[in-house]
């Protein structure tokens, strides 16, 4: 074996980085990236995860799912960037986040802010819960929910682009 052979990871076995201001990091700080042959980790670790979803995860999706709620499609574990989110509404560009324990710690909280930042960037709007809101008050969480997809409809039927009253002109 020479040596540039020896340097030379093997095909599959090698992931792509993000910049710092772009970390690629799921859930926990898992690495998710592509590898070299064009694999995508990040969509296969987004199906392990529909596979073995949370308690919580469990309980929403469950009210989610066939578009139980006001007609929305959710989707569950859905990749978008280098980022898996728990729940995406794609006509309303609305992602759900559910949030544990492990969100309070001070290098998560750093994390999510970055995550954020991201997803506001790129026009995605964000609804937060956490674990205890599911488990202790499930109607209240989708009564949220569903105004905050009603307002999101709302503005959405307002927006020049898609046909709506542009400012307050007569």
């Amino acid at each position: 074996m020479t040596d540039e052979e020896a340097a030379r990871p093997e095909l599959g076995t090698s992931t792509m980085t993000a910049p710092p201001s772009l970390p690629i990091n799921g859930e926990g700080g898992k690495m998710y990236g592509r590898g070299v042959r064009g694999e995508n980790s990040l969509k296969h670790s987004a199906q392990l995860m529909r596979v073995k979803p949370t308690l919580t995860e469990h309980i929403l999706w469950q009210q989610l799912r066939r578009k139980q709620l006001d007609g929305f499609k959710f989707r569950r574990q859905h990749g978008i960037g280098c980022y898996i989110v728990d729940f995406y509404c794609a006509r309303l560009k609305l992602i759900v986040e559910i949030d544990g324990k492990t969100h309070a710690a001070p290098e998560q909280i750093q994390k999510d802010k970055i995550r954020t930042a991201y997803f506001h960037s790129n026009g995605y709007k964000i609804a937060r819960y956490s674990n205890a809101e599911v488990y202790n008050n499930l109607p209240e969480l989708l009564r949220s929910l569903k105004q905050k997809l009603e307002q999101l409809t709302l503005a959405e039927a307002s927006s020049p682009s898609h046909g709506g009253v542009r400012g307050g002109g007569h």
